[in-house]
């Protein structure tokens, strides 16, 4: 009885080292797509920052004409007025719930900062 115990006990050992190994594998794996896709997002975020800051430094560089449609003018207008955006430009899509929650995320994205920085 004890040798079937025993040898019970060193079947689930093994399978419990495997399980372990298999484990901390995977969690590796995890820890190497974090980093991953922190650095992805990183990238496109400063992409995406600077593509829209070239659309709003040409937004003032470029005044429309008259000539003009109203869609344009508003496009135009909506690019140009920064007063309720954070300090940086927005990458807006147009669509004015989408555009309000990535407003909503500047402004909470600032807020923790700026809580941060009074730590």
């Amino acid at each position: 009885a004890i040798e079937i115990e025993k040898t019970v006990y060193k079947e689930s050992f093994d399978d419990l080292r495997t399980l372990k190994t298999e484990i901390e594998t995977i969690q590796k794996m995890l820890q190497v797509g974090r980093a991953r896709l922190q650095a992805d997002f990183d990238t496109w975020y400063d992409q995406v920052l600077k593509d829209s800051r070239r659309t709003v430094q040409s937004s003032y560089t470029h005044r429309p004409s008259k000539q003009v449609d109203g869609d344009q003018r508003r496009l135009y207008e909506r690019r140009t007025d920064l007063s309720a955006e954070p300090k940086h430009p927005l990458p807006l899509t147009g669509n004015q719930q989408a555009d309000d929650d990535i407003r909503a995320f500047y402004r909470a994205k600032e807020e923790l900062h700026s809580l941060q920085a009074k730590r």
